[in-house]
């Protein structure tokens, strides 16, 4: 990453701008959620929480209520709305351009779930180092 891409200003915040083969292409999960914490879309990788998020959509809702409202900053780590499945996973609550949001999963999968193995390069830390090293 370049030296462009390493400094970060200690006021900014994560905003996501995804479509859907970008997702797809992530180890990591993302749920897009719109304003009303409705599940729009979501990648493969997402989808062993896809009822837990759906389960928490009012917890949600109520955190992007407080975004809204100033009171609450993102990302915003929002594990308790998915326990008891979350295990060694953590989840964010972040920011999607221009007025949705997103849940961005990170870590082991549940003991259950049978996911795919996606190579390194995909992952989104890997991908986010790619463009702000180009930017």
């Amino acid at each position: 990453m370049g030296a462009q891409g390493a400094s970060r200003r200690p006021d900014s915040r994560v905003s996501l701008a995804l479509n859907s083969a970008l997702m797809e292409r992530l180890a990591e999960g993302v749920i897009l959620l719109n304003p009303q914490a409705q599940v729009t879309d979501y990648n493969r990788a997402a989808r062993p929480w896809l009822k837990a998020c759906l389960a928490g959509a009012a917890a949600l809702g109520e955190l992007m209520g407080k975004v809204a409202a100033g009171t609450v900053q993102l990302p915003l780590r929002v594990d308790s709305v998915f326990a008891p499945t979350a295990g060694t996973t953590d989840f964010y609550l972040c920011k999607n351009e221009p007025h949705n949001f997103a849940v961005l999963i990170t870590g082991h999968p549940p003991p259950s779930a049978a996911l795919p193995e996606v190579a390194a390069q995909d992952s989104f830390f890997s991908c986010w180092a790619k463009i702000s090293a180009t930017s």
